[in-house]
């Protein structure tokens, strides 16, 4: 539900294909910018909220998580999910994600943006925003997204607030 609305069922495989495009975009940075080289995470990986396996110039590794937010540069705030679907009960990435940063990719019409967050941050930052968003308070609300069959529940947090708690915030 969305200030009392529910919203139109989410397509997963539009979805899948504007993520795949944000993601693509995202490696093409991080191997450009910072040199990391990337590969995918096997499944189980992805099912723990990792969708990357790096290796950084130095020689070192680390796990990557993408969400891709095309809405986010029209509502000026991120989709942070709790729960990922109501009807199992299986909680959303935003308490399982096991990444070691999680990058929030926000393209626009002029200027894409990538939120470095560590999940850590998320979830020390989540009891403050859900009693905000109870409360009717600053920039942030519960949402639901309407699948088939079942609903996916979050939080819409302001870029700001994302913004806040991000280790680094990149123009692209």
């Amino acid at each position: 539900m969305r200030d009392g609305r529910e919203t139109p069922i989410h397509r997963y495989a539009e979805s899948a294909r504007r993520g795949a495009a944000g993601e693509a975009r995202v490696l093409a940075h991080l191997h450009d910018a910072h040199g990391w080289r990337c590969e995918p995470a096997g499944m189980a990986e992805q099912w723990r909220g990792v969708d990357l396996r790096a290796t950084l110039p130095d020689g070192s590794t680390c796990r990557v998580e993408v969400k891709c937010d095309a809405r986010a540069q029209q509502t000026h705030r991120a989709f942070v999910e709790t729960v990922s679907n109501d009807v199992t009960g299986r909680p959303g990435w935003a308490h399982t994600c096991e990444a070691d940063w999680l990058l929030y990719f926000v393209p626009g019409p002029n200027d894409d943006v990538l939120y470095w967050l560590r999940p850590a941050d998320i979830r020390r930052a989540l009891p403050t925003w859900e009693y905000a968003a109870d409360a009717g308070g600053w920039g942030v609300r519960r949402v639901a997204a309407r699948n088939e069959g079942y609903r996916t529940l979050g939080l819409a947090v302001a870029l700001a607030e994302l913004e806040r708690i991000a280790v680094r915030v990149e123009s692209l």
